[in-house]
Formats: structure tokens, sequence, C-alpha cells
């Protein structure tokens, strides 16, 4: 489907095995796009430069919303692929046109895989995203943030979101942050994987800020994140923020750092 200019709305439909070959195998819009009950599986998106991808959904210019009724994005044995975020692409046309997007209801974004980076989703919009609770990003895979990419200056707030079972080759598991502002309301970060560094979370710059709730990364032996260094969470640059304090335990690390590795100063909350 490509949904340009104008308003689109499409409700309780599958989109199944379709192939694009560069961006947007499922959906590729840049005009307003409401999805209401939609399952969107097992599409590719072919491209390999690093502005391609979506293999589900691509958007880089518009508005996308998920109203309604939840939508599944990849399922088990049908995951979409692409070289970057496999699942969701939320992108920039240039500086005066990129993507929003809105969330009435949370959607399922699972089982999708990039070869490049963020397997669930690629955020690199420059306008602010709020991810609602419900959110559940589960057993997507990319080289770099498994479930989530986030790479430009915008702010994204988690609110409620569960990152599980996603796998990262190279670094972040479940998250792997570049640019911008990560907020973290009330996160569940288990059973994340990275070869590399970070099996939870990894903080490659701008600022991640662990800000209300119960943020938890692990939490019991049989949730545990696991890594090569900073199972929990890495930290190569830019800066983690405690207004509250997260529960950081039973990851494994194989080298250094289970719950924490960090290269830069930082200052640990009590509790």
């Amino acid at each position: 489907v490509y949904a340009a200019t104008g308003t689109s709305s499409l409700s309780n439909l599958v989109i199944r095995q379709n192939t694009a070959s560069t961006s947007g195998g499922g959906l590729y819009a840049t005009g307003s796009l409401t999805l209401a009950g939609a399952t969107i599986k097992g599409n590719q998106a072919n491209g390999t430069a690093n502005t391609t991808g979506g293999g589900g959904i691509f958007i880089n210019d518009g508005t996308l919303t998920f109203a309604t009724t939840a939508s599944y994005i990849g399922l088990v044995n049908e995951g979409n692929t692409a070289k970057n975020g496999a699942g969701l692409y939320i992108g920039k046309l240039s500086s005066s046109k990129m993507a929003t997007v809105t969330f009435t209801v949370a959607p399922t974004i699972g089982y999708n895989v990039a070869s490049g980076n963020g397997g669930g989703i690629y955020d690199s919009t420059s306008n602010d995203i709020t991810y609602p609770s419900g959110l559940s990003l589960t057993d997507n895979s990319a080289g770099n943030g498994g479930g989530l990419y986030k790479v430009l200056s915008n702010t994204a707030t988690l609110n409620g979101v569960s990152l599980l079972r996603n796998t990262a080759t190279n670094n972040g598991g479940g998250i792997y942050v570049k640019a911008g502002t990560t907020t973290l309301n009330g996160l569940s970060v288990v059973n994340n994987t990275a070869s590399n560094n970070g099996g939870g979370l990894a903080v490659y710059g701008g600022t991640l800020e662990f800000a209300s709730g119960t943020n938890t990364i692990g939490g019991s032996s049989a949730n545990k994140n696991e890594a090569k260094n900073g199972a929990g969470i890495y930290v190569y640059g830019g800066t983690v923020n405690f207004d509250v304090a997260p529960t950081i335990s039973y990851n494994t690390a194989s080298t250094d750092g289970g719950g924490i590795y960090t290269k830069v100063a930082m200052t640990m909350p009590s509790g």
C-alpha cells in the first residue's frame, strides 16, 4: 500500500507477503494514515541505503495514527524484514518534512528482523513521540537496537512499554540510544540479548532518563538480559539521569558489568 498526499484510513485488513525494492514492504506513507486493527506481516523492503527500511511500515513525512483497535506488525514465523526498522521506520524527508506518529491504542510489534538497525522500530524523526502503555516490542532482532533504535534529536517518551526477547548481533538488545532524549516511565526490559554491549539498553549518545514509575531491567533469574559487557545497561557516551531508581538485577555479562557498564561519569540514585 502506498499512501501519498491526502488522508487514508485502513481498518481490519491484512497486508502480507509483499516486497518493495527500497522501502515500505507493507505500507509506505507520506500523507495522513490511520490504522485500526491492521495485521502487517511477512513483508520485506530490500533497500540497502541507510535511509531505507520499513519492512512493515515506512513513514518519512505526514502522520501515522494507530487508532481504535490494536494492530500487529509482524507475527511468529511471519515477521517483516528490512535493513532498518524492519517493523516500523519513522523518518524525515527533509528538515521541514518529517514523520509524526501518534497512538490511540498500542500496537504489538514482534518477530521482525533488521539486518542493520532497529528490529522493531527505527526512530529517526525530529518530532517528539510518546510510545504508550501496552506497547510490546517482542522477539525482534537487528544489528543494533533489537527492539528500538533511537537516532535523532527528538524526545522519545516510553510509558509502560515492554521489551521482551529482542536480540542485537552488536549492541542494544532492547534499546539503542544514539541521540536526543529517551524518557522512561515504567519500562520493562527482560530477556533481551546483545552479542557485544548492552543486553537491555545501550547508550552511545543523547540522554537516557529514568523519569517515573517502576523501571525493571531484568528482575529475576528467568528474566535476565545478557551481553558481553553491560548486560543491563551499557553507557559509552551521552548522559544517564535518574529521577527514580530502576531495578537492575539478575542480568548476566560474559565479560564485564552484569548490571551496568559505563564509560562516562554517572551519579547513581539511592534505592
